[in-house]
């Protein structure tokens, strides 16, 4: 159409070029920010699920005078000649469901808990396969993954948690012989043992300066990290319940064999912790070693500085 001027409505190619050149570059400029904001908002939900946990666990020491074990383990009745062996290892993550509003979840545990793992575990698989929304970071997809086994004992199926107990900075022996499952010896972290309990008053090192839980993320194999069972690395939990400072914090990358026994985390820059006294605190990669060293442990009169 032609006005009244004789000139014609409409952009130029150039013009046209121009604003697809201006849309493009407001595009690039906004899509890191709103991945940036995507990724603060999941560290805020991961720092919240750490700190309900971080609650749970003291409302069961209102409870039972002490934070959980480790593990539970139910030992094979001993048969002459034979060395007693686990019938499984329950994680302390099963120990307060019911103070994560659970309780269901745990009256089943419960009724099963008599069952021998290497016989019947088909019959735990719905349990041990189950995903507890509080225990998985929402910056990891790698702890969607699911172990999943057919053997003489039945199907079994286990899913994986992001958060895992302190156990200081000391890594086994933590049986010693000649039994190879028993006696064992404490960790130095707020996590003793198998089957013993730390109280708070035992964490002499202040609870504003001890980790209580820290992050870990999923192996895209299931590799370890299961959230209600498992033996971990050493026979222990190393691996699947709890993480020491032994060799350090540092990043890792998923589905690496050598960054399933170290803290680590798929935020940037570092993972977040909670401290016995219930808050969270985010730590950096680039925090000294001595410094990790002396927050993992609970009684050795060390005092981290900043951090």
């Amino acid at each position: 159409m032609v006005n009244s001027g004789g000139r014609r409505h409409g952009f130029s190619l150039i013009e046209l070029l121009v604003a697809i050149s201006v849309i493009a570059i407001l595009m690039a400029l906004l899509l890191p920010a709103v991945q940036a904001a995507r990724a603060a908002a999941r560290q805020v939900a991961c720092r919240n699920n750490l700190r309900q946990i971080g609650l749970a666990l003291h409302n069961y020491h209102d409870s039972a005078r002490m934070f959980p074990p480790v593990s539970i383990v139910d030992w094979k009745p001993y048969v002459s000649g034979e060395s007693p062996y686990p019938l499984h290892f329950w994680a302390w993550t099963t120990q307060i469901l019911p103070e994560t509003d659970q309780a269901a979840i745990f009256a089943e545990f419960q009724a099963r808990r008599h069952l021998d793992f290497e016989r019947d575990c088909g019959l735990l698989a719905d349990l041990c396969g189950w995903k507890h929304p509080l225990y998985r970071c929402p910056q990891d997809p790698h702890v969607e993954a699911v172990f999943d086994w057919t053997g003489p004992c039945g199907h079994f199926t286990a899913s994986q948690t992001s958060y895992f107990a302190s156990l200081g900075t000391d890594r086994g022996p933590y049986f010693m012989p000649p039994e190879p499952w028993g006696p064992h010896k404490d960790n130095d972290g707020v996590f003793l043992a198998v089957n013993k309990g730390c109280r708070i008053q035992d964490v002499t090192d202040g609870a504003s300066q001890t980790f209580l839980l820290g992050e870990r993320t999923g192996d895209p194999n299931a590799y370890y990290g299961w959230w209600a069972v498992g033996v971990g690395l050493d026979g222990h939990s190393l691996g699947d319940n709890g993480m020491d400072v032994w060799d350090g914090f540092r990043d890792g990358t998923p589905g690496n064999q050598a960054d399933i026994a170290h803290f680590w985390s798929m935020h940037p820059g570092g993972a977040n912790f909670t401290l016995v006294d219930g808050s969270v605190r985010f730590i950096s990669y680039s925090i000294n070693y001595g410094t990790i060293q002396a927050l993992a442990t609970r009684s050795q009169s060390d005092v981290p500085g900043e951090f």
